[in-house]
């Protein structure tokens, strides 16, 4: 096999720089390959030392610490074996002994990366370990040989990171004759401790280099020797990245003439932090070219970037204080759709009703955004809307932070909707796009002591729908004062995020109380039952008393129950008996009870006029809420009716919404009802979608107030038109010989097949627990759906919209309601009712 040019060979183990093993293997090929793969190896010899003690490779820290001495002890070994003949007389003379044979490569030639920690780091462990030496002058001697080296042997020093202050004894390092042409070559420079620096060093590497990428510094002291900075920062010719900490006023003017200068041209990143007051931004608006901005200032006067354009920013950040939203929201418009990730930081200065502004310039200008971190003082409607637009406009969003920030406006009217983190759960859920995957919502800063509502139900619901949807894994992270999470729920969370860990559903998940006392808490210092721990559930018929079950079955609140029919309170009690110790079903003795004990209400209801006298009638439930009351009413009634005792609850401080289902019996069983919702307002839907989760499969959102029931009627009215041609399909197959069960599969298979042939099927015998294999017991009744039509049918009187087939429907049902035999039979009982006007009994 011939053997790889050695410039290919390079090219290919470059592939494997961030593979330790691979490259060790390489070694061990031949001579070629050793001699290609040993640069690689020692461009950065510390490179794995880091990577060991933060990858945690071995089982503990002791191990990894003990690792990485030894690793550091042979290092200095190798580099020792490196010096020259003259550097191992100069250490004899201080007592360091050095016999170590000349190795088969020169190792230090290659590196291409110093730091002083690093360095310092070697020579400390060495000292520790008795080395050759034993005090500090032995080891500086040592110390000044090794950075010697370096700079003699190596020519090609493109990274130098100043991070460790050193002892005096090394100031003369810097100035070493070979020193200047190893900084020709600098690519980056870091200065993290500048009081360690030499007053010259900074303008001896400006006369030096001439082509550094990346400049970062802390300017913490350069007060009285920023002349060296200007000069370093004038003589680049080609400076991409500029990182100030701690920067000043006066400072940052005279580099900013240096940008105003036309220097300016080929820097794409800037960092500035300061804690100066006022400081001003002058120059940036030159730096057309820029990819990331970043500035971390105390107080910042924005004019100088008031009319910026950044056509190929991708990156923003702004600290406590950042521009007003007209300001940031122009700088967004300007940066020709390129910007990647925005992070707003603490403090929202700007007027909150305009926060729409920003919304809108995300959506229209950011569509390849993939991270946004925002604060808000508030959440309106409007702010929920705008959250939902962004979301289905960023296809290629990966992560969210939303935090609140009350302290910005103390003044401010406290909005309670803030607090509910249901509905930014069923937000994500219903528009993150499918590249979403981490979430933070951070409640840290909330001065009012207030909570998050971040319930057990909310957080269960959420990651359930994460599953169903299949979405990729999820970091989610809440950051709040306190969690809305009762006792029994506080014992079971952590269970909870554990399985959908193990399910795949959860990367990481990290609730983070701002106080740890949270988890501490005594079980009897809390109201072990509280409002918030119960739902309300009024109307336990056939649909409600399967909804109330499931209810209480699947999740982890107590129950208050009411219904006329006492009956059906004992039996819904009996069926959960043995449970009632841990969460306890209370009866109440009217709907204003309910209201009391329960915040949460769900009514499921025959009639408008018994909607009419749960809600607003004498002990009915508008005598018994508060502002923190919340009904889901999803009885099947007139539009009008919903729509005004919605209005009076509304008027009452309260909160509702019409939720009818349709699924029937079977969907109300097995929690698989669609629940067509009519909310006034985004958030209103939002909230109730936990709730309505452990009772359906589908919720969907139709409207305003009352546009639930539309759908209702509209459904069901075509569900009994599909009921009777159904029944009269098989009716007519049956009487001419096919078999029923063949018939039913053709049916369901073919263009005919529609939920009552495929679910409800009103032929005895072809499915098994539906009522008609019952003899139409339970179920939908006719006395029901004959209502359901009758309202679907002066509906559209009202409207004087035509509806042949409903009304004729409506007067085939109205008859069956009517009679005896049929009044309390399910409505699929039509199929019998058509049979027996064949004259088959």
């Amino acid at each position: 096999m011939p053997s790889l040019p050695a410039d290919c060979l390079s090219i290919i183990f470059m592939h494997f720089y961030n593979d330790l093993t691979t490259l060790y293997y390489c070694l061990l090929v031949n001579t070629s390959w050793c001699a290609t793969a040993i640069p690689i190896l020692w461009s950065n010899p510390w490179k794995y030392h880091h990577e060991l003690l933060s990858n945690g490779c071995l089982s503990n820290d002791h191990k990894r610490s003990t690792h990485v001495e030894y690793q550091s002890l042979l290092l200095l070994k190798t580099l020792s074996a490196c010096f020259s003949a003259e550097s191992k007389q100069f250490l004899l003379n201080y007592g360091i002994r050095i016999d170590l044979d000349p190795p088969l490569f020169n190792y230090a030639k290659y590196c291409r990366s110093l730091d002083t920690y690093d360095i310092d780091y070697m020579l400390r462990k060495a000292q520790r370990n008795h080395l050759c030496f034993y005090t500090e002058d032995t080891r500086d001697f040592l110390g000044v040989e090794v950075y010697r080296l370096f700079f003699h042997q190596s020519s090609k020093i493109a990274r130098l990171t100043i991070s460790h202050q050193l002892p005096r004894i090394y100031s003369q390092i810097w100035f070493f004759p070979d020193t200047l042409s190893c900084f020709a070559t600098l690519k980056e420079l870091s200065c993290y401790e500048p009081y360690t620096i030499d007053l010259n060093l900074l303008k001896y590497i400006a006369g030096a280099s001439s082509n550094i990428r990346k400049l970062s510094l802390d300017s913490k002291l350069y007060i009285h020797y920023d002349e060296g900075l200007i000069d370093l920062i004038q003589n680049q010719n080609n400076l991409n990245s500029l990182s100030i900490n701690n920067i000043s006023y006066g400072l940052w003017l005279r580099i900013a003439n240096v940008f105003t200068s036309g220097n300016a041209t080929s820097l794409t990143h800037l960092y500035l932090k300061s804690f100066d007051t006022c400081f001003p931004v002058l120059g940036i608006s030159e730096l057309r070219n820029l990819r990331s901005l970043i500035i971390t200032c105390h107080e910042v006067d924005w004019s100088g970037i008031a009319n910026a354009c950044f056509p190929f920013l991708e990156i923003l950040e702004f600290g406590r204080y950042f521009p007003s939203l007209t300001i940031l929201a122009s700088i967004i418009s300007r940066t020709n759709k390129l910007l990647k990730r925005i992070y707003l930081s603490n403090y929202l200065c700007a007027d909150p009703e305009n926060s729409g502004m920003l919304f809108h310039a995300i959506i229209d200008f950011c569509p390849n955004l993939r991270y946004l971190s925002i604060p808000f003082n508030s959440i309106s409607d409007e702010t929920l809307e705008d959250i939902r637009h962004l979301l289905d406009s960023c296809h290629y969003l990966e992560g969210f932070s939303l935090r609140a920030q009350y302290s910005v406006r103390e003044s401010m009217e406290y909005d309670k909707r803030l607090l509910e983190g249901d509905i930014l759960f069923n937000l994500f859920i219903d528009h993150a796009p499918n590249t979403l995957c981490n979430i933070k919502f951070d409640y840290s800063e909330d001065e009012y002591e207030t909570t998050l509502t971040f319930s057990y139900a909310a957080i269960k619901s959420f990651l359930m729908n994460w599953e169903k949807q299949k979405r990729i894994k999820l970091g989610l992270f809440i950051v709040i004062e306190d969690f809305n999470m009762h006792t029994h729920e506080l014992h079971t969370i952590e269970d909870m995020l554990y399985e959908y860990r193990v399910k795949g559903v959860l990367e990481t998940c990290k609730l983070i109380p701002k106080s740890p006392l949270i988890f501490s808490v005594r079980a009897e210092d809390w109201q072990r039952h509280s409002k918030n721990d119960t739902i309300g559930f009024i109307g336990l018929g056939q649909m409600g008393f399967r909804m109330a079950n499931n209810l209480y079955t699947k999740s982890n609140f107590s129950l208050v129950i009411h219904d006329i029919n006492k009956s059906s309170i004992e039996k819904f009690t009996s069926l959960h008996s043995t449970t009632i110790s841990q969460k306890p079903i209370y009866h109440a003795k009217s709907p204003a009870e309910v209201a009391r004990k329960a915040s949460v209400i769900i009514t499921m209801l025959p009639s408008s006029p018994h909607v009419k006298d749960v809600y607003l009638g004498k002990d009915g439930l508008i005598e018994g809420l508060d502002n923190q009351s919340f009904f889901i009413d999803s009885s099947t009634i007139d539009q009008s009716v919903s729509k005004d005792v919605a209005q009076k609850v509304i008027d009452k401080g309260a909160r509702q919404i019409d939720a009818p289902v349709s699924g029937g019996v079977v969907g109300a069983e097995a929690a698989t009802l669609t629940f067509m919702v009519g909310a006034s307002t985004e958030a209103d839907f939002l909230k109730s979608k936990p709730y309505l989760t452990y009772m359906g499969k589908n919720i969907v959102h139709c409207g305003g107030l009352g546009t639930g029931q539309i759908a209702k009627i509209c459904n069901n009215m075509l569900l009994a038109i599909s009921m009777i041609g159904v029944s009269e399909a098989m009716n007519l197959g049956i009487k001419l010989g096919i078999d029923p069960k063949l018939l039913a599969d053709i049916l369901n298979t073919s263009s005919g097949r529609c939920w009552s042939s495929d679910t409800y099927n009103p032929c005895p015998g072809i499915m098994p627990n539906v009522p008609s294999s019952k003899d139409y017991e339970g179920g939908f009744g006719n006395t029901l759906i004959a209502k359901d039509l009758r309202l679907a049918v002066n509906a559209a009187n009202d409207v004087q919209a035509t509806i042949i087939l409903g009304a004729i429907t409506q007067q085939i049902y109205n008859a069956l309601s009517k009679s005896p035999d049929y009044e309390k039979k399910d409505f699929s009982s039509i199929y019998k009712w058509l049979n027996e006007r064949s004259g088959n009994k």
